[in-house]
């Protein structure tokens, strides 16, 4: 595993790019490297709604982060109604939606998302988190903060709503 210290400093040299892009953006943008938990509001551009993504970055880089949409008040992360619902009549941006549910709960499925990863995830067949940066061809890619929050927020644009 990693240190804490050291997910620190992984992750705070990573933010800058990160920090650029929030702030083009107009997205309020939380790192607390007490709980080494990273929070974005990410807005669909179309209908103004607000999303609220957390990231748990305990043992990053050398685990993926766990992704998860949550309520306002940071409950209820990975409940269906907090994730953006993909839009049955639109494309799905790179081929394949990033927001699925799987096991009653919503999650972020891509390679940078611990989440899909083993027993509890949609991908068992990638093997374990550790090898993310590896995974098949043909999924997205992202092996920094600043891409991962690009890509998520790329296919937020592309929802209708919230999951039921």
């Amino acid at each position: 595993m990693i240190t804490k210290e050291a997910t620190i400093a992984v992750v705070e040299k990573e933010l800058e790019g990160a920090r650029a892009w929030a702030a083009r953006n107009g997205y309020d943008f939380k790192w607390d490297p007490d709980t080494l938990t990273l929070r974005v509001v990410l807005r669909h551009r179309s209908s103004g709604e607000l999303f609220f993504l957390s990231g748990s970055l305990e043992s990053y880089p050398i685990l993926p982060p766990i992704w998860t949409f949550a309520a306002k008040d940071g409950s209820g992360a990975g409940e269906l109604v907090n994730c953006p619902k993909p839009d049955p009549n639109g494309p799905a941006p790179g081929g394949a939606w990033l927001f699925i549910a799987h096991g009653g709960r919503a999650v972020i499925c891509a390679p940078f998302s611990r989440l899909s990863y083993g027993d509890q995830g949609p991908h068992a067949a990638w093997g374990d988190a550790a090898h993310w940066k590896s995974v098949e061809p043909g999924r997205v890619h992202a092996h920094e903060i600043g891409p991962m929050l690009a890509v998520i927020d790329r296919d937020v644009q592309y929802t209708k709503g919230r999951m039921p």
